[in-house]
This record gives structure tokens, sequence and C-alpha cells, in this order.
């Protein structure tokens, strides 16, 4: 960790960026969304560096979503990769969370609505939405985000959501938790297993203040440095999951698959590796 650490606060670039998102999704005929739509495709421009990412060598595009959060505080933020075997298949489901979930494809394939989603590619499932795919000849991983789900109680996984930690750490590696509250939104079938986040963060309560999620994809360019930051305005973290190429934080190489999780107010920093890095990233509360 850099001993100088940078502070970010983007109060004025978060509201301009979720304006402009608003008026976006206003354009996009389809409440589900995948990278693959037109419209979608269309927008990328709009949407590549909405928000500077301050680093050299880092370019990063939003996905066309900001929805407001509960402010009350009862929800919790959770997150977890599927593995699919080739041909597993998602029969139609409800999803039931609060605000929404969104699902990127890490590597392999899905077939999901005339599309062939490839690494990168994403999909936004809004609250209530019913949904399907099929996983292709190669399998697939999928990182799923439910950025507000129903809270279960205080205790929830592992108590290490207020320091900054990656998934190569000794004391989540070697972590078996249970996270009951999971089970109504992870999908069901034949050739399907989850690895769950082993936390479940509770969202934080902001009486008569607004909040935003936001999502992004980032390419970071080989042996990029991001020094040890902090972004001011985040209320709950920052978390990054790695779609390919590869991460050095907390003294350990992250690869595809491997994420990082920075809770408000903690500085974080890591260095890309020779091979660049496609990430997946967000602000679950800003």
């Amino acid at each position: 960790m850099a001993v100088s650490t940078l502070v970010f606060s983007e109060h004025e670039e978060r509201d301009v960026a979720a304006a402009k998102l608003d008026k976006l999704v206003q354009n996009i005929s389809s409440r589900v969304l995948c990278s693959r739509d037109p419209d979608v495709l269309a927008a990328k421009p709009d949407l590549t560096d909405l928000i500077p990412a301050h680093f050299e060598g880092v370019t990063r595009w939003f996905l066309p979503i900001a929805p407001l959060m509960p402010s009350d505080g009862n929800g919790r933020f959770s997150a977890f990769t599927s593995c699919y075997a080739p041909g597993a298949t998602v029969t139609s489901r409800r999803l039931d969370a609060s605000i929404g979930a969104v699902k990127v494809v890490v590597s392999g394939s899905i077939r999901f609505r005339g599309h062939s989603l490839t690494a990168g590619d994403w999909i936004w499932l809004p609250a209530g939405e019913t949904y399907d795919y099929t996983a292709e000849h190669l399998g697939s991983v999928l990182f799923t985000v439910l950025p507000c789900v129903e809270d279960a109680g205080e205790n929830i996984g592992l108590p290490v959501y207020e320091t900054f930690v990656t998934s190569r750490d000794p004391k989540v590696k070697s972590a078996t938790v249970s996270l009951p509250h999971l089970t109504q939104y992870a999908e069901t079938g034949e050739g399907i297993t989850h690895s769950f986040f082993p936390f479940a963060p509770r969202m934080p309560a902001t009486p008569n203040k607004d909040g935003r999620f936001f999502a992004w994809l980032a390419h970071i360019a080989p042996g990029t440095d991001v020094p040890g930051h902090i972004h001011e305005l985040e209320r709950l973290a920052d978390y990054k999951l790695v779609i390919n190429g590869s991460i050095f934080s907390n003294g350990r190489e992250l690869t595809a698959g491997d994420w990082i999780w920075a809770p408000a107010g903690t500085a974080y920093s890591f260095t890309v590796g020779e091979r660049g890095a496609l990430l997946i990233a967000g602000w679950p509360h800003n």
C-alpha cells in the first residue's frame, strides 16, 4: 500500500453521471438489458469515462443503469460466481430482489435472448423481471451482483467487510460460510454450482439522502500502478472482479474470477499484470 493516499471526492461527477444515465435509460426500450443490445452498443460512447478514472492507463465504460438505493439500511449487498456445465440451462425464473441484479460473463459463453454472450458481456435484470439462459458448448462462469436483497439478521458470513480483503486472502480462502438468504436468488439445475462472497454487508442507512448503484467495466493497460486511494462519497464499498488478465493486490496475484472488496473509507491499491486486465467494478451505494 502506498504511504501517500489519494482522496477523491466526486459528488458533482456522480450527480452529472446519474443524470446522463437516467436520460439514456429513458431512451432504451427494453427493461432487461444486455451488452449486445443495439441501443446499448449505440450508447457506449456516451458511457465511456462517464466518471473519469483519474489514473492513466485506465479506460472504463459504465453500464446504462443507476438505480436509486433504499435509504432505510434494511438490505444487504451480496454477490456470487456461478459455474455452468456445457448445456446447463436456467429455466424461466422471476427475480425477486429489491433493486435488480447484474450478471457478467467471466469465461465461456451463454445464450441469452438470441445473443451469444462471452467474457465481459453483461445482463441487467430489474427487480420482478423473468429471465432464462443456457450455457453454450464450453460452459460458462458468471458473476452476479445483487445490490440490495432482503436483510437476514445481524451476523451474515464473515466479519471481514470492514477491512480491505481479496478472494486470495487466507481468512477468506479458508472460510466455509452458509448464506441461506441467497438460496432464493441462486439459480438451480443440473450442472450449476455457486460460490458466494463470504459476507453480506448491510446497506448504509441514509435518511433523506439518495444513493446510486453504479457499475462499470474497465480496461487497464499492462503494468499500470493504481496507488492507494479513497473515494470519499462511497457509502458502502468499492468492489472489483477480474474477468481476464491479472492484478496484484495485498501481496497476491488475482486472476479471472478473483475479487477485491474495499469498504468505505478504506484506502486500497493494486498493480496490473503484464497482460493487462479487464475488470467489472462498482459502487453499490454511492
